[in-house]
């Protein structure tokens, strides 16, 4: 997978609109060869030389490989943009994980902050947690969470009526970071 010059790019001209931080971008897409037989080392290469480029040569980079404007300026994002659309136009992409993403990216609605989805934790799992030398055992079910015999909306109201204080019910148990 290779980035060619386009005509008229010359290593004379790095300063040209065809050829900005000594990596050609050319003006339109048609004119990105890429091949989808790289080697890995070129690939590496490649995604390598993205680390000396400037957010202006990423920025054309990304239009003639996406043939739109980037979406952000900064150039640490648009390089890990540019890596994975490098690698993914080699390797391929992932079907399920993209079908769950353009979902998402369904839902989103313009101008609002997106939301995270709650976790989802299968029927029939069991959940523990010692607390104040007593084990506290909760199971999963369609309703919500049993825990001593009582269906409850959610783990963050068992930790609750464990502790007697607010918790985040997820990290109370032990399944997010911070515990």
């Amino acid at each position: 997978m290779r980035l060619e010059r386009s005509k008229g790019c010359s290593p004379a001209s790095p300063g040209s609109s065809e050829c900005r931080g000594g990596v050609t971008s050319p003006a339109r897409t048609d004119e990105l060869h890429m091949r989808n037989s790289t080697p890995t080392t070129e690939l590496k290469t490649l995604i390598a030389s993205l680390d000396a480029m400037g957010v202006d040569a990423l920025r054309e980079t990304w239009r003639s490989l996406i043939g739109d404007p980037p979406p952000v300026r900064a150039g640490d994002i648009l390089r890990r943009a540019l890596a994975d659309e490098l690698q993914a136009r080699n390797h391929g992409r992932d079907a399920e994980l993209q079908k769950r993403l353009n979902l998402m990216a369904s839902r989103h609605k313009p101008g609002r902050k997106p939301g995270l989805e709650a976790a989802r934790y299968r029927k029939g799992a069991v959940i523990t947690r010692d607390w104040n030398g007593e084990r506290h055992t909760v199971m999963v079910v369609d309703g919500g969470f049993v825990w001593r015999g009582e269906t409850h909306a959610s783990l963050s109201a068992i930790a609750r009526a464990i502790t007697g204080t607010r918790w985040n019910g997820p990290r109370f148990f032990g399944l997010r970071g911070g515990v």
